[in-house]
């Protein structure tokens, strides 16, 4: 079955696990939806890190994914002493944390978000997914002919609700998507399944949880 067309997808509460019906395009979107039981909050970028968190099979996808790219990547010179200093200075920037939240984020949520802060230096801070608010719109930009979907408007969803302003974020994508606007998470939208393999007995044990 295709989830492009349907409606509705059965997503349990990242808050209280209650399972909700939510609007497919809503999520796909990145909107944020109400628990129907608890009535908190939550978006897609929620259930995935709610499934990383909990699903031991999904972090170890995650963590799979991002040792092997991050192995993809490395700095070679002849010159001892230059090596020293290029390591010294990715060091002192926290260069490695940066690439592996990076990574981290595009294999988990399939996009990740960087704040550029400019003052004397530029400053690069890691936003949050799962507690940004976006607006997606349609837009056209020449020269591009057609009209396509781009987020025109982010901000933090909880207190302090802080907007940002789109031209000074970065954002990384996961491969290619359905969508102009987003990645892919390695997780995919099919999270019935995913409940359905914590749940079933037989995989439980699999999954590190009581069948």
């Amino acid at each position: 079955m295709n989830l492009r067309d349907t409606s509705l997808i059965t997503v349990n509460c990242v808050h209280c696990d209650n399972q909700n019906s939510v609007d497919f395009n809503a999520f796909q979107r990145l909107e944020f939806v109400k628990c129907d039981k608890c009535g908190k909050n939550f978006n897609v970028f929620g259930v995935y890190k709610f499934l990383y968190d909990n699903f031991p099979i999904c972090k170890k996808m995650v963590d799979v994914s991002v040792a092997y790219d991050r192995a993809r990547y490395n700095i070679e010179t002849e010159n001892a002493q230059e090596k020293a200093k290029i390591d010294s200075f990715l060091e002192s920037c926290q260069f490695q944390e940066m690439i592996d939240g990076i990574l981290h984020d595009m294999a988990t949520y399939g996009d990740c978000f960087i704040q550029t802060i400019s003052d004397k230096t530029m400053i690069l801070k890691k936003l949050e997914p799962t507690d940004l608010e976006f607006k997606v719109e349609w837009i056209n930009v020449p020269p591009r002919r057609s009209y396509f979907e781009a987020i025109t408007q982010v901000q933090r969803h909880t207190l302090p609700f802080t907007k940002y302003d789109v031209g000074t974020l970065l954002h990384f994508e996961n491969g290619i998507s359905i969508n102009d606007f987003r990645g892919e998470s390695i997780f995919g939208f099919w999270f019935k399944d995913w409940y359905f393999l914590r749940d079933c007995g037989e995989i439980a044990p699999l999954l590190g949880v009581e069948g």
